[in-house]
Order: C-alpha cells, then structure tokens, then sequence
C-alpha cells in the first residue's frame, strides 16, 4: 500500500471534502513517462498527470480525473 499524504485545504469533489490521498511510489515507469514529456510539456500539466498516476486512492472517491 501507499504512503497516506494529508491536504492541508483538502480537495471538494461532489460534496465530499477529501483530505487525505493515499501516493504509490514513484516508478521506473513514472520516470520514464517524465522523461518523453518533460521537453513538450508544461510543467503544470507535467505535474497534474505525475500525480494522477501515483495516486491510489482518495478518500471515499472511487476515481480520481482531471476535474
């Protein structure tokens, strides 16, 4: 299992205040994927889909998008 992260101002999605994510380690994947995106990418992007593949899970949200 991943390392609980707790959000200092949480995060609201569909009326649910979430404050706690559960991250996975970063992988030889994950740093390959930066590697190809690093040069096209901007670093807020590069950050937002970082994150979307190491987080597991959050709270009582069964997915975690973009949104």
């Amino acid at each position: 299992m991943g390392e609980a992260i707790r959000l200092p101002h949480g995060y609201w999605s569909d009326g649910h205040h979430c404050r706690e994510v559960i991250l996975r380690a970063f992988t030889g994947h994950d740093e390959e994927f930066v590697s190809e995106l690093v040069l096209d990418t901007p670093p807020v992007v590069l950050s937002t889909e970082l994150l979307l593949r190491c987080i597991q899970r959050m709270e009582r949200l069964e997915t975690v998008d973009r949104r």
